[in-house]
């Protein structure tokens, strides 16, 4: 057998064997196994079936194991096939149509075909790789995670997983491979980012620290709101800020 590398396609192929125009692929000469006294054919070879009539060998479609000779339908497919409009196919998700030798030929809209199967387009993507199924520039606003594009992380500069922020900028905190703005007047955050305890003059509200009014006894921390002047003061103008 002689095969052009080249061009992927077989130019010569093994005695009893020989191309096929279409396929390029090697196909046997003889079909014939084995023959009775009468030198009639009674047992093909693999991929053929005996027409018990005429004493034939009769080439089986393609992933056919069993086939009615005289409709030249196929009964039983291999194992690993199935039945469908198209013959005999290796079933593949997200698959449109199929070539004669039961492999996706065509994926479904936001598919593209990869090694016989529909792999995802991927999207958010600038510039694609081998194929569509692999991105090597993402879109502004996202970043590049084993070929797939990732919204960014505010204030993430390096990540180690596809969403999970490893380092993040000089102003933000790295809690949990997300990144929190620092607050200057925070004096410890918990795992969400919100501020549990603030310096002087402050106080958590709404997770940040916000200015303290002296002249404020109560404030309403869902509506930033002061609720409770101290005697003299009225409520007008007390609000985070």
């Amino acid at each position: 057998m002689v095969y052009n590398f080249t061009q992927m396609i077989c130019t010569l192929c093994e005695e009893g064997y020989a191309v096929n125009a279409v396929s390029r692929v090697c196909e046997k000469k003889v079909t014939c196994l084995s023959r009775g006294s009468n030198n009639l054919c009674n047992a093909c070879f693999t991929g053929y079936q005996l027409d018990t009539v005429n004493l034939v060998c009769v080439k089986l479609p393609p992933n056919c194991v069993s086939m009615d000779v005289n409709r030249n339908l196929c009964l039983k497919c291999s194992s690993l096939t199935s039945f469908s409009s198209f013959g005999c196919i290796f079933p593949t998700s997200n698959c449109v149509t199929y070539n004669s030798y039961g492999r996706c030929q065509t994926c479904a809209i936001g598919y593209v075909e990869v090694n016989r199967f529909c792999q995802p387009v991927v999207t958010n993507c600038q510039t694609f790789g081998s194929s569509q199924a692999v991105c090597s520039v993402c879109n502004q606003g996202y970043h590049l995670y084993q070929g797939q594009c990732y919204r960014d992380v505010e204030g993430c500069l390096s990540y180690s997983e596809k969403r999970f922020c490893s380092h993040c900028s000089s102003q933000y905190l790295t809690i949990n491979g997300s990144c929190f703005k620092q607050d200057s007047n925070c004096l410890a955050q918990d795992i969400s980012g919100a501020c549990l305890g603030c310096q002087g003059g402050f106080i958590a509200a709404q997770g940040k620290c916000v200015y303290y009014d002296p002249f404020c006894m109560q404030y309403d921390a869902n509506s930033s709101q002061c609720i409770r002047a101290a005697g003299g003061f009225n409520l007008e103008g007390f609000t985070f800020t």
